[in-house]
């Protein structure tokens, strides 16, 4: 076989040749015949293949020319009998943005499970960034502040992601302090070069399937929206002084909850590097517990990552954008049996507008009530005025909704679930919602698997009702003096943002479902006698 600087050589005149465009657009051909994607898509899919394999040909043909030299010669040096999987995850790890969209497509709720089982892998791996590198930078940043505070790093990477790196150190603050252990979190190498260049080339991706949408089966699906949400997630994410406000944010949120812990800020941190806490513990739904301690964490977790942003009484609520098993550890502390739930990687986070939290739970009470109408106004009441601007939007969301209630998979959906799976459903025919709400829906999604890891039972509505019961206990006082005042009294008067009103509406409609039921229940057996009155 041919060494890789042989390789090199070759592929090197080769482009001279031809030319960049021309040898991209070969090598991205080349690449995609040699990785096959289209064979790791299962039968469930089958209609997207031809979408999957057009997007990476396209993408990877406007690569710059070394960097497609090194993924060729990647390629090429792979085991020959390299499965499609392995040749599709070495690729997605040389590119930070193709590297995000797996990650996203692996947290869908309905991905089918072996599409899920393999791109699970590019959650928290080691992807061979070269250590010295990253020793070298953090020394450069450390600058005055590791002489003044003695820091031993360690020579390993502790975890990879898309865009960073972590590395474990320990260090004395004061002299007389103790040792402290820390995680020095800093970008990979080059990556601010390569997601610019990227970045431009998924912007041209998304006007390429926009112009070409009669090809592929996705109607009206916002591919400039939708790629435009990608790339502010990726600026995000190297924003390191941006995360590490977030950090210090969300340590305040979680103060009243000791059963939640946040990396705290060191120091150390500069704008190119967070230094932070170690979190000592192994991933929740991997650590040794007990079936009643699965259960209670289980239900914390929940409370922590979505009731508690949910039902906040702040005007903008911060939440964790991406929770997937590799951000959620188990930290063991002598205060407690139960493990505490380390929370980390903040680099995705965002804030829930009270407002846009009222007309949620507004629509969870319509689709609890099967209110058309009242779904249609909570619904409108948050789509984007941008995209109620056409005609067909306007005039088709009450068909698209009652198309939407008669599939009966979705009405076996927890409530909170069915009102995301509806907005999710709703963009995809065209509908624009607030990004930091479809950003909580995709983290509820994400959720949802380490919850069932962690305890298969859990049931999200029984969680809600408990959580929303102990709200209204402590708002009643305040309601019954509102009562003196029904005009005045609103659902953004109470932390459970429900009205008086809209609490008398549930009431009834729960007392209403229940006569029916007991009704059914009794003409059941009631009607053994119909023939002997002659009635059919």
């Amino acid at each position: 076989m041919m060494s890789p600087s042989a390789l090199r050589g070759q592929l090197t005149q080769l482009a001279d040749s031809l030319g960049d465009e021309a040898f991209g657009a070969k090598m991205a051909r080349e690449i995609v015949a040699r990785t096959r994607p289209e064979q790791a898509i299962p039968d469930t899919y089958a209609p997207y293949r031809r979408l999957v394999r057009d997007g990476i040909e396209f993408f990877l043909s406007r690569i710059s020319r070394q960097r497609l030299l090194d993924l060729v010669i990647s390629q090429l040096t792979l085991d020959a009998d390299a499965c499609c999987q392995a040749r599709l995850l070495a690729l997605a790890q040389r590119f930070p943005t193709l590297h995000k969209l797996g990650q996203i497509i692996a947290r869908h709720p309905d991905i089918d499970p072996v599409v899920r089982q393999w791109l699970v892998n590019l959650e928290n791996g080691l992807y061979g960034t070269p250590s010295d590198e990253l020793l070298t930078r953090i020394r450069v940043e450390l600058g005055s502040a590791g002489e003044a505070a003695p820091v031993c790093v360690a020579p390993t990477i502790l975890a990879e992601a898309s865009v960073g790196a972590v590395i474990p150190f320990h260090w004395q603050p004061s002299a007389d302090g103790c040792r402290q252990r820390g995680v020095f979190k800093v970008l990979r190498p080059g990556i601010r070069r390569h997601l610019n260049e990227e970045l431009v080339i998924l912007e041209e991706t998304a006007v390429f399937f926009h112009d070409h949408r009669a090809r592929y089966p996705l109607k009206d699906f916002r591919f400039l929206e939708i790629f435009e949400d990608v790339r502010e997630m990726m600026i995000h994410e190297i924003d390191l002084a941006a995360e590490q406000r977030l950090l210090e944010e969300a340590g305040r949120f979680y103060a009243d909850m000791p059963e939640i812990r946040i990396p705290r800020c060191l120091d150390l941190s500069t704008a190119a590097m967070t230094a932070m806490d170690f979190l000592d513990g192994p991933k929740l739904a991997d650590a040794d517990l007990s079936e009643p301690q699965r259960q209670r964490t289980a239900e914390s977790l929940f409370t922590a990552v979505v009731l508690k942003p949910l039902f906040s009484p702040r005007d903008a609520a911060l939440f964790h954008g991406d929770p997937h098993a590799g951000n959620i550890l188990a930290v063991f502390t002598p205060e407690s049996t139960d493990p505490a739930i380390g929370l980390v990687d903040w680099s995705l986070a965002g804030h829930l507008d009270r407002g846009d939290r009222i007309k949620t739970v507004r629509m969870i009470q319509a689709i609890l009530k099967k209110d058309l109408t009242g779904m249609c106004d909570a619904i409108r009441s948050l789509t984007l005025k941008a995209s109620l601007a056409t005609p067909s939007p306007r005039q088709s969301l009450r068909d698209l909704i009652i198309g939407w209630m008669r599939d009966p998979a979705n009405g076996r959906l927890p409530l909170v679930k069915q009102a995301f799976r509806l907005l999710e459903a709703l963009s995809m025919e065209g509908f624009v919602f607030p990004a930091d709400l479809m950003l909580f829906r995709k983290a509820i999604f994400t959720l949802e698997g380490v919850l069932h890891d962690l305890w298969p039972a859990f049931d999200m509505n029984t969680a809600i009702a408990r959580y929303v019961m102990s709200l209204l206990q402590q708002e009643m006082p305040v309601r019954l003096s509102n009562m003196l005042f029904p005009f005045t009294d609103g659902p953004e008067d109470y932390m459970s943002l429900m009205s008086n009103q809209d609490l008398q509406s549930l009431i009834t409609h729960q007392f209403i479902s229940v006569l029916f039921t007991c009704s059914q229940r009794l003409m059941g057996p009631l009607t053994f006698w119909n023939p002997a009155f002659g009635v059919a």
